[in-house]
């Protein structure tokens, strides 16, 4: 059955859970383009991979993961670390931040989600990880576990 052809009983109960934190969320990229650093707009995958290579003076048709794997780690911390951290929330984020989740996966190796919780009033107390890190599982809504699916060893 489609979705816009739910009952109203099934709307309200899918409203409901929604409220009710009963949901994980999965991002990626997307979630980031409207949000900036003191040094500007955050890049997309397809731009930080084309910086890269022109900062390696490789072909733009290498993958993100291989431009990457040219880096040194000063070169990391200079092309991406700082290009990833201090993030200012955009509307995105912030949107997102108003509903209650179980837990939210994310493609993204910044730290717009972690920043967003900090910077306004939420119902949430946000507890990052990474994806190769031990698992626990949260009692309560209280803490939100967001789940980093990249890893890079300065972020």
């Amino acid at each position: 059955m489609p979705f816009k052809s739910i009952t109203k009983a099934q709307h309200e109960a899918f409203l409901l859970s929604v409220r009710s934190g009963q949901y994980n969320l999965l991002l990626g990229a997307g979630t980031s383009l409207d949000t900036s650093n003191p040094i500007g707009p955050i890049p997309s995958g397809t731009e930080l991979r084309h910086n890269l290579c022109d900062f390696k003076k490789v072909s733009r048709n290498y993958t993100l993961q291989r431009a990457f794997g040219l880096l040194t780690p000063s070169e990391i911390d200079e092309q991406v670390t700082h290009r990833l951290i201090h993030c200012k929330p955009g509307k995105t984020s912030t949107a997102l931040s108003g509903f209650l989740w179980k837990r939210i996966f994310t493609w993204n190796i910044d730290d717009v989600l972690e920043n967003t919780y900090k910077a306004q009033t939420v119902r949430q107390e946000v507890k990052s990880i990474h994806y190769n890190d031990e698992f626990v599982e949260f009692q309560t809504l209280a803490e939100l576990m967001i789940v980093h699916m990249q890893c890079s060893a300065s972020l």
